[in-house]
């Protein structure tokens, strides 16, 4: 046997192998990794800040509530937490580091309002930040004595990094000035407002109780033969065959106006157009 015929043989038997090993180590790896099965594994944090209190001072408690897929990382949330008055100034920050068990945890953070020196905090719609992310805890021991600020962790580590913002009020709020209303016109006086539509259906009308507002009767979702609708009203007893109802838009509108309807919309079903449904192969949408 040449050289050449004996390292091709060599070769050719050290492919196979490693065909054979790669074989067996993918099935092994897919079936012990527990990341194998999921098309997202990143963190999901929350952030829930109570718009207002009832607790004195103002006080309230904000939860931080984290998930994560699967707990076979031994992930910790790595999270900050600011409140910001109305100007943006950073009133109070609070900062840590929680290990998940089973993929979760929940982290609540008591906020003692405005007592102390934050006893004159003035009123106003204040701001609730949460900066979060997750790491292994192996990873986290290598760099923290390295690396200090969260932000720095986030960079160093590439993090997909979790924003979120709540407004929450504080104090009283003023009352807001508010321009005189005056109802939209009915078409008619407010002493034939009891007359009935041509079905017997009372039209448009003021609000009861003076306020300043005024009832319409319509219909925000129909269709017409466009789609699935106009069907005959005799004969109908739901929706139609794409595109085959005997009724349009110019037979809807003066239909519903008759009925005593004040307004109407049609909402067709697009995909009837083009017989997507099954009901009308021969639909077309150039038709419509």
């Amino acid at each position: 046997m040449s050289l050449g015929t004996d390292l091709y043989v060599k070769l050719h038997r050290s492919l196979i192998v490693a065909v054979a090993a790669l074989a067996i180590a993918v099935p092994l790896y897919a079936g012990n990794n527990p990341l194998a099965h999921h098309d997202h594994v990143e963190l999901d944090a929350t952030l829930v800040a109570p718009y207002q209190s009832e607790r004195a001072n103002d006080a309230r408690t904000f939860t931080l509530q984290f998930t994560y897929p699967t707990d076979a990382a031994r992930q910790v949330a790595q999270w900050r937490v600011q409140l910001r008055s109305p100007e943006g100034e950073l009133v109070e920050e609070w900062r840590g580091r929680t290990p998940l068990k089973a993929g979760k945890a929940d982290v609540s953070i008591d906020w003692a309002g405005r007592v102390g020196a934050k006893a004159q905090l003035a009123d106003g719609i204040y701001h609730v930040h949460m900066t979060a992310f997750s790491m292994p805890q192996a990873r986290q021991r290598e760099i923290l004595s390295e690396v200090i600020s969260l932000d720095e962790i986030a960079r160093v580590i590439d993090a997909d990094v979790i924003d979120q913002t709540w407004d929450i009020r504080v104090g009283n709020m003023p009352t807001v000035a508010m321009p005189a209303f005056s109802a939209l016109p009915t078409g008619r006086s407010v002493a034939s407002a009891t007359e009935k539509g041509a079905a017997g259906i009372l039209k448009s009308a003021p609000a009861t109780a003076s306020l300043p507002y005024t009832v319409y009767y319509g219909n925000m979702h129909s269709q017409t033969n466009h789609s699935d609708g106009g069907g005959n009203v005799a004969t109908c007893t739901s929706s139609q065959g794409a595109q085959t109802g005997q009724y349009g838009p110019a037979d809807a509108f003066p239909y519903a106006k008759s009925a005593g309807l004040d307004f109407l919309l049609t909402s067709e079903h697009n995909h009837y157009f083009d017989g997507s449904s099954g009901t009308n192969a021969s639909a077309s949408p150039t038709t419509v």
